[in-house]
């Protein structure tokens, strides 16, 4: 059996617009964890600071302690990193909307 071309450019086009798609969507299915969405973010060895608009999803606290491990996504798309308990501190700190800090979000 023999593919026609133009049926094989069909078949390419729409392998590549499915996963543009599903590469679109994948940063929105990340902030749907329990966590929060903050416009940027730095990453310094285990600790993360996002800034800016931060949103608490999932029913994460809008502010103080975060002791449950948590998502971080910043708009900017570049940096989504989980944050974890420690045995010497909490998660994280929430001071929504201002800024989210993790305390041990390894890269």
């Amino acid at each position: 059996m023999r593919i026609s071309p133009a049926r094989a450019a069909a078949l390419a086009a729409a392998s590549v617009t499915a996963t543009a798609c599903l590469t679109a969507l994948a940063p929105t299915a990340y902030a749907a964890q329990w966590g929060y969405t903050c416009d940027t973010g730095t990453h310094s060895g285990n600790r993360f600071e996002a800034a800016g608009n931060c949103v608490a999803v999932g029913g994460a606290p809008k502010t103080g302690k975060i002791d449950k491990e948590f998502a971080l996504y910043t708009r900017q798309g570049a940096l989504n990193v989980m944050c974890r308990t420690s045995s010497t501190e909490a998660a994280g700190e929430a001071s929504a909307p201002a800024k989210v800090i993790g305390n041990n979000c390894p890269a």
